[in-house]
């Protein structure tokens, strides 16, 4: 194969016969500088060839052993339909060159005796890779053009040089309730975009891109639910070569959603303004591209320093926070400005040197607004929430202490005394060792429980998708449920902390058999809400209702006082609410809300 030159177009020679392939090579490239030729003797060589990439055209001999050009071709055109294929061939006749016109050969040319056929040939190949790349351009054009044209957030319409709609595309059709075809051909302005006392403005935009403007223009459509979008867009002029207009490009944005922000930000301002005037926090912007900052509100109480000084970011991070935080401040806001981000939120130090030290908190969020791309945010003492935060370390803490003692401490004498206990019995039979027994069962159940309230009290959820009629079964299964009957009706899936969720319906459960009487059925179902957990026994009373979850209460001489505590324990973790009210059958319900389902409402029609 020969050796490619780096020249314009780049030819595939193939012809079983060594000797003519390489003169056929010579006499190419000596007739046209532009055109590099390789070569290969059979097409099993040259469909390789073709398939490693870089041919511009074919030149294939047509009777070769094993294939012929024909079935080269068909070859060729089977992976590269629009490469250029010329069938140069000594075997003539009509029968040949139908069969390769019909095969969708790009020339003919037979070989004849002379070197003039040569420059026939080179001839032949620039004019079809010429006209092949012409059309690949054209595609191409044609693609650029329409994946512009199509853009889903621009509204886009092409208009005759007098203004009539020739073309429209669909976000724009989207707006309005017309036929398309209908509208081709009418006055832009005419059309049912336009409310009929906008129709004379947009006519003088389209007036004076007429005359070589470029109009800027804001307006409101409406649309085909009766709503109105606000749209911010340009018409101009289209020329050609020679200058001359040929079409009036219409483009615009839906910048409703920018204007409503716009609004809601100075109402923002407005409402805050007061407030920033008696508490440490003040609102801020930044504009990436400049770095301007605007600020609403007082930040002498947070930085004893003017707005001014504040606006600078040099001054802000080299004398107004802390020499530890400068580092971590800065690499988050340079991400967000980076566009790695789209929300910042960050707490950090104020300068040692600037009075009392306190902990600020900045939270902003980037918005994009027309040609602007700003970060908008707050920033406010949380010194005292640190404060705060810090006191609670200490008392979990201190609460991680206490259920040490508990599950150490005290289970471990009530093992002994459950152990002596056991003894005792075997030696006599009394009913004092029955209430022993009794009580320090009692005391392990309270023992448990005040442990799930020290412990899970103070931790977090780690919510995952749980099916709940699953969860259900094996809650019953691990409950001490005796003669009592499960009635589930539940399906689909809950966003919530398996281990957490359990803890609930075991102590909904247990609640239920113990406070439900012999045989008592209890029930599960779902809510629009989330669920609930009743039971057919004999209910609360409504005065008692509102004391059932607070810790220690119950109206049984063998409970903890816990189980109901720790239900709206987990309930609250989840940012939940229970509520207790009577059953269908008159006993006791309990309502689980605000739970996230990740399928369809079950009570819905």
């Amino acid at each position: 194969m020969g050796e490619r030159r780096g020249r314009d177009v780049t030819v595939l020679h193939v012809d079983d016969d060594p000797a003519f392939v390489d003169l056929v090579a010579r006499f190419l490239e000596d007739e046209d500088d532009r055109i590099a030729v390789e070569t290969a003797t059979n097409t099993v060589e040259g469909l390789a060839a073709v398939d490693e990439g870089g041919v511009d055209c074919v030149v294939s001999d047509y009777d070769m052993p094993g294939h012929n050009g024909i079935e080269f071709l068909e070859a060729v055109r089977a992976d590269h339909p629009d490469l250029p294929f010329i069938l140069f061939t000594g075997k003539g006749g009509e029968e040949v060159a139908s069969d390769a016109i019909s095969a969708g050969v790009t020339d003919y040319l037979q070989k004849t005796p002379g070197t003039d056929q040569y420059a026939i040939l080179a001839n032949r190949i620039r004019n079809a890779v010429e006209r092949t790349r012409a059309e690949r351009e054209r595609r191409e054009s044609e693609r650029r053009f329409e994946a512009v044209f199509n853009d889903p957030k621009m509204i886009i319409s092409i208009l005759d040089p007098d203004g009539r709609l020739r073309k429209t595309n669909e976000t724009a059709m989207k707006l309005v309730d017309v036929d398309r075809e209908a509208a081709y051909g009418e006055p832009f302005w005419e059309t049912v975009w336009w409310e009929e006392s906008r129709r004379p403005e947009v006519r003088d935009w389209v007036e004076r891109a007429r005359t070589g403007e470029y109009v800027d223009y804001e307006i409101e459509h409406p649309t085909r639910e009766g709503e109105w979008k606000r749209v911010n867009g340009t018409v101009r002029p289209v020329t050609n070569e020679a200058g001359e207009i040929t079409s009036l490009l219409v483009a615009g944005r839906d910048v409703t959603g920018h204007r409503k922000h716009e609004r809601e930000l100075e109402l923002l301002r407005d409402r805050m303004e007061f407030a920033l005037e008696v508490t440490n926090a003040h609102i801020w912007t930044t504009e990436f591209e400049t770095g301007e900052s605007e600020i609403y509100g007082p930040v002498e109480p947070l930085y004893h320093a003017s707005a001014e000084e504040v606006k600078r970011p040099d001054y802000y991070l080299d004398n107004l926070v802390h020499p530890d935080d400068r580092e971590r401040l800065g690499e988050m806001f340079d991400a967000v400005g980076a566009g790695e981000r789209e929300e910042v939120a960050i707490e950090f130090r104020s300068h040692p040197d600037r009075g009392e030290l306190r902990w600020l908190r900045s939270e902003g969020v980037v918005r994009e607004e027309r040609d602007k791309r700003r970060l908008v945010g707050l920033t406010m003492d949380v010194t005292e929430q640190q404060e705060r935060e810090r006191t609670l370390e200490i008392q979990n803490e201190r609460l991680e202490k206490f259920a040490s003692v508990v599950s150490h401490d005290l289970r471990n004498p009530l093992n002994v005394a459950e152990g002596r206990v056991e003894l005792a019995r075997q030696d006599c039979d009394s009913d004092h060792l029955v209430a022993i027994q009794e009580a320090c069962e009692r005391m392990g159940r309270l023992i448990e429980d005040l442990l799930v309230i020290a412990r899970d009290g103070q931790a977090g959820t780690d919510p995952e998708p749980v099916a709940l009629a699953d969860l259900i079964d094996r809650c019953w299964a691990n409950s001490p449920t005796d003669d009592a009957t499960l009635s589930a009706d539940v399906t689909g899936t809950i966003r919530a902390d398996r281990g957490r969720l359990q803890q609930l319906f075991e102590n909904l459960i247990r609640n239920a058999v113990e406070h439900g009487g012999d045989g008592v059925t209890v029930r599960v179902g779902d809510t629009a809400e989330g669920f609930y957990v009743a039971d057919d026994g004999p209910g609360i009373p409504p005065a008692e209702r509102e004391r059932v979850f607070e810790m220690g209460y119950s109206d049984d001489a063998g409970g903890t006082g816990c189980g109901l505590s720790i239900v709206e324990q987990v309930a609250e973790a989840h940012g939940w609410t229970v509520s207790v009210g009577e059953s269908d059958a008159g006993g006791a319900r309990f309502d689980v809300g605000g739970v996230e389902r990740l399928d369809a409402d079950p009570t819905a029609d």
